[in-house]
């Protein structure tokens, strides 16, 4: 299941997150979570890929429905992540 998908309102396109079980969406990053898998036993190297991200789910009633396997982040977590690595963070701080 795909858990970004673009949602039509008010004549525009946003990007919204979809849970991966229940396949609602995730109306705010505080109800959301993101599960990945990451070697533990790798010769992490700098730069290198080393993780994947596998679901996006809703804490509570659907986490609970699912197995995760070695961690997950709070959904706000991973988004604040990756406006950091992009380079937003500084820019909305400006």
């Amino acid at each position: 299941m795909n858990e970004l998908k673009w949602v039509y309102r008010n004549s525009l396109l946003y990007p919204r997150f979809f849970c991966s079980v229940c396949g609602k969406e995730i109306m705010e990053a505080r109800q959301g979570g993101v599960d990945y898998t990451m070697p533990l036993d790798h010769d992490w190297q700098e730069g290198e890929p080393i993780g994947e991200l596998i679901r996006v789910f809703h804490k509570g009633k659907c986490s609970r429905r699912m197995e995760i396997e070695q961690g997950w982040e709070e959904l706000g977590a991973v988004i604040k992540q990756l406006c950091n690595n992009y380079g937003l963070v500084k820019r909305l701080l400006k």
